[in-house]
């Protein structure tokens, strides 16, 4: 990439504010009664993250940083689903200079790639259903749900560079009026 962090962080903000031109967040009360506990959800979890395990991870990645060449001061692009997105402008606001927010589609559609992470590192936190057939599998073996009910999945991820992610999912259950917390920890994974 044949660029410097100042005119990377532009061009990561003027497309975000591009795609929220595009589909803009929504006001909380017209949230679903899903994604409104969703919210809440994503929203605890990205001041817990703040508070208590970016500063760890930023310091980690500084001292690494030094020997790759990394930005000393990245950007933290915060990845959700619309719930997160309206939960991180209340809770950070768009006046924070360190953090940008957005779908994944809208990182996905960023023509300039920092694919090295030189210039910025990842907080995604999100709500998604079980795809794998696999996955299914074990879930209705270890958490047999009633009829009507269905699993969520909080996918929990902190990209600090190549090789230098953690993450974590929780599995949920979505009962038709409240989320439940059915095991914490469900995977995890450190690269």
């Amino acid at each position: 990439m044949e660029t410097d962090r100042t005119t990377y962080e532009k061009t990561v903000r003027d497309h975000l504010a591009h795609m929220r031109h595009m589909v803009p967040i929504v006001k909380r009360e017209k949230l679903s009664p899903l994604a409104k506990q969703q919210y809440q959800i994503l929203g605890g979890d990205l001041v817990q993250w703040h508070n208590n395990v970016a500063d760890d991870l930023l310091s980690e990645r500084a001292f690494l940083g030094k020997m790759k060449g990394w930005d000393p001061n990245p950007v933290i692009f915060f990845i959700s689903t619309m719930p997160g997105l309206l939960a991180s402008q209340e809770i950070i606001g768009d006046e924070n200079e360190r953090f940008v927010w957005g779908l994944p589609k809208d990182f996905k559609l960023l023509e300039d790639r920092d694919e090295e992470n030189i210039f910025h590192v990842e907080y995604v936190s999100l709500f998604k259903k079980p795809r794998s057939k696999a996955d299914l599998a074990e879930l209705e073996n270890s958490h047999p749900l009633a009829t009507g009910e269905s699993y969520y999945i909080h996918a929990v991820e902190s990209v600090m560079g190549p090789l230098f992610v953690r993450g974590i999912k929780h599995l949920w259950k979505w009962d038709g009026k409240k989320l439940q917390l059915l095991e914490e920890g469900w995977r995890t994974w450190v690269s």
